[in-house]
């Protein structure tokens, strides 16, 4: 059990919720948009203490939140899916992070919406499926998921387990394979 996350310490012009320290199995958090959100950062900190395991997923569709130090292990497709602007995944680890029967799914999931992504200093091991899918709406859509970066990330051992699928870093156009469990 994660206990109240919502009680945040504030520093600055910045909130910053930490996560407790913990293995935490099968939860789901989704973070905004909210009804009345302003355009204060949002910062959500494992401190490198923080496992997710099992179905365990995060929904970002707030904008300026930084989610880093937390930990995926074994888990399922899209462990977190972004559809906020300025949102930085960073300092985390996933490992056997996917799902061995859909090697087309992915551990991140950049989502239409989700302007100036940063994806930077993550560690990716074994991965079952991509790790990370950033996937464009369709002709039109406002707005795109222009402006990500995607740097400074580590992906190893990733042992080929399909003829199509498992890419570190895939950008696809709209619908864009299987994502979603």
């Amino acid at each position: 059990r994660l206990g109240d996350l919502s009680s945040s310490k504030q520093s600055g012009e910045q909130r910053r919720i930490v996560i407790p320290a913990g293995t935490y199995t099968n939860v789901n958090i989704s973070i905004g948009p909210a009804e009345n959100q302003d355009d204060q950062p949002l910062v959500i900190d494992g401190n490198g203490t923080t496992i997710f395991k099992g179905k365990s997923f995060i929904r970002i569709g707030r904008a300026n939140v930084t989610l880093k130090g937390v930990r995926f292990e074994g888990g399922r497709s899209s462990a977190i899916e972004v559809s906020g602007a300025n949102v930085r995944i960073t300092q985390s680890q996933f490992s056997d992070c996917g799902d061995q029967a859909k090697p087309q799914s992915q551990c991140i999931l950049i989502l239409p919406g989700a302007t100036a992504s940063e994806i930077d200093f993550n560690r990716f091991e074994n991965s079952y499926s991509m790790s990370v899918k950033l996937r464009a709406g369709a002709a039109g859509s406002v707005p795109q998921p222009t402006g990500a970066y995607i740097h400074h990330n580590i992906f190893q051992d990733i042992q080929r387990r399909s003829g199509n699928g498992q890419e570190p870093i895939q950008i696809a156009g709209p619908g864009g394979g299987e994502s979603r469990d």
